[in-house]
C-alpha cells in the first residue's frame, strides 16, 4: 500500500476544506482513489449532519501516486483538528511532500518541506497526521443518504453569508427553524417560539434545472422542512469555501439536501502544474444532508 504526492494547495486544504469540515463534524473519512478524492464527515450511530465532498486529486496534489490491493484505493479516518494543526502554517510553503508511512503500530500521513529560519538557513521540517486505515468492507457500510424522492423545490441560494445574521438571531429564539422555498424564486427562513414568530424572506432567486425532472405543480407553492438551528448555522460555515453556487433541494416534510459547488484551483501555489487558460477548472462538490425534525 503506497501513497505519495506533492501538496500544491495547502490553502485549499486548510482554509477551504478543513475549516468547513470541522464545523460539520470532528472526524473525517478520506477515500483516495487513482484520480478522485472523497472526504466524508460521518459519525456511527449519531443522527446529525453528513457531508460528502468529491474532488479531483489534481485540486490538491501533483505527482500523485497511489497503490493498493483494493483497486488502488486507500481509505482512512483522521481527526480534523489534527489536520488543521498541521496545515495552518503551510500557506506560504511550496514543495510539500506527503506520503503514507508507518511509525511503529501507527499509520501516519507524513508532511515534509524545506523550511527557512530567521537567519536564512534551510532545514527539512515535517509533521505527522495520525490515521486509522479503513477496510473496504467497513467503508461499504457507510452509505450516503439516498434521495427518498424527487424534490418538489430546488433553488439557488443567495450568498451564504447573507443568511447568517437572521439565522444567528433565530437560533436565540428556538432550537428549530423551518426552511421553505418554492419554484418561483422565493426562500423563507422561519422560527416560532413562545414569544414570537419571525421570518426572513429572500426573493428573485433562481430555480435551476434538475436533470430528469420537469416540475408540473404550482410554482408559488412552498415546500418546507424543520431542522435544527445549530445544524443550519454549521452548514453556513461553507462560506469558508467561497462557493460558486449552492443549490437547496427540498422534498416537502421529508428531506433537505444542499449541493455546494466550488473551484479550489484558484488557491493552488506555484508548485501546481501550469494549466491552460482554456481548460475548465476542476469543480469540487460538497453534498450536505441535514436531518429533519417534526413538531
Amino acid at each position: 500500500m503506497r501513497f505519495k504526492a506533492i501538496l500544491n494547495n495547502p490553502v485549499g486544504l486548510h482554509t477551504e476544506l478543513g475549516q468547513t469540515m470541522e464545523k460539520l463534524g470532528p472526524v473525517c473519512i478520506a477515500s483516495f482513489a487513482t484520480d478522485k478524492l472523497r472526504f466524508i464527515t460521518y459519525q456511527d450511530n449519531v443522527v446529525g449532519t453528513q457531508a460528502w465532498t468529491d474532488l479531483a486529486a489534481t485540486c490538491l496534489f501533483s505527482d500523485y501516486r497511489i497503490e493498493s490491493q483494493h483497486h488502488n484505493e486507500i481509505n482512512f479516518f483522521f481527526k480534523i483538528p489534527d489536520l488543521l494543526h498541521i496545515t495552518k502554517d503551510l500557506s506560504e510553503i511550496t514543495r510539500i511532500q506527503v506520503g503514507l508511512k508507518r511509525r511503529g503500530d501507527q499509520n501516519i500521513i507524513l508532511f515534509r518541506w524545506t523550511g527557512v529560519n530567521f537567519v536564512g538557513s534551510k532545514s527539512m521540517e515535517q509533521k505527522e497526521l495520525p490515521i486509522e486505515l479503513v477496510r473496504r468492507d467497513r467503508l461499504e457500510l457507510i452509505k450516503e443518504p439516498v434521495t427518498i424522492r424527487t424534490p418538489e423545490t430546488y433553488i439557488l441560494l443567495p450568498p451564504l453569508i447573507s443568511l447568517k445574521p437572521a439565522s444567528e438571531q433565530f437560533k436565540k429564539l428556538s432550537k428549530y427553524i423551518t426552511i421553505a422555498a418554492n419554484m418561483n424564486g422565493e426562500l423563507r427562513i422561519e422560527v416560532e417560539s413562545a414569544y414570537a414568530v419571525c421570518s426572513a424572506q429572500f426573493d428573485n432567486l433562481n430555480n435551476p434545472s434538475l436533470s430528469g425532472h420537469d416540475p408540473t405543480g404550482d410554482p408559488t407553492e412552498f415546500s418546507h422542512v424543520r431542522i435544527k438551528s445549530e445544524d443550519f448555522l454549521n452548514f453556513l460555515s461553507c462560506t469558508y469555501l467561497e462557493p460558486d453556487d449552492v443549490i437547496c433541494n427540498i422534498a416537502n416534510e421529508t428531506q433537505i439536501v444542499f449541493l455546494v459547488y466550488l473551484n479550489l484551483d484558484m488557491y493552488q501555489n506555484e508548485d501546481a502544474p501550469i494549466r491552460s487558460m482554456n481548460m475548465n477548472p476542476n469543480r469540487c462538490q460538497l453534498t450536505c444532508h441535514l436531518p429533519i425534525y417534526f413538531d
